[in-house]
């Protein structure tokens, strides 16, 4: 009988060490290639940043949110359950609002339930139609989360003008309205 091989070990980062962070490409060289490809030097160069900046706010917000016992996904169903005003969704509705597939949802809830957050029971007219509901522990949670995430998005975006975050949420709504020519082939 054939032993199945061991997969090599990988060494675990540090829970709150971000990796190291990405060189971005000279400009120069990106303007070169951008302008051999008949597109606006700044254009690329901007996005090549937006990406690398994207990427690593993803990383440390990982991290924040797991040291509150919470993922993306976990916190996001729970903030549309806390929006409602009776604090309760369908499975179907919270996928559509977070924009994600029902599966994904399905999984999420699953935790959220197991850790007391939620719960998921039948609707009193349709006994088929399943309601999520936001508890008191998933309140609380969140309550407990808000001054540290709210305090670190001010430190964050800190030495940054009004005008220049009104700015920059403009242009990143822009930058979301063109996506499809990504999606689309």
């Amino acid at each position: 009988m054939r032993q199945a091989s061991a997969k090599p070990v990988r060494p675990e980062k540090p829970p709150n060490e971000l990796p190291p962070r990405l060189e971005l490409p000279k400009y120069e060289m990106l303007a070169e290639l951008a302008r051999q490809h008949h597109a606006p030097p700044a254009a690329a160069a901007a996005y090549v940043l937006l990406n690398i900046v994207s990427n690593e706010l993803t990383e440390a917000s990982a991290m924040h949110f797991a040291r509150h016992d919470l993922s993306r996904g976990r916190f996001v169903l729970l903030m549309l359950l806390w929006c409602e005003e009776d604090h309760t969704l369908t499975p179907l509705e919270l996928a559509n609002k977070a924009g994600v597939r029902p599966a994904t949802v399905t999984g999420l809830l699953g935790g959220l339930e197991r850790d007391g957050y939620v719960v998921r029971a039948p609707q009193e007219n349709d006994r088929r139609m399943i309601t999520v509901r936001l508890l008191p522990k998933g309140r609380a949670l969140l309550e407990d989360f808000f001054p540290d995430h709210f305090g670190r998005i001010t430190r964050v975006m800190a030495g940054i003008s009004g005008a220049d975050l009104d700015a920059l949420s403009r242009v990143l709504t822009a930058i979301r309205d063109n996506l499809d020519v990504f999606r689309n082939t």
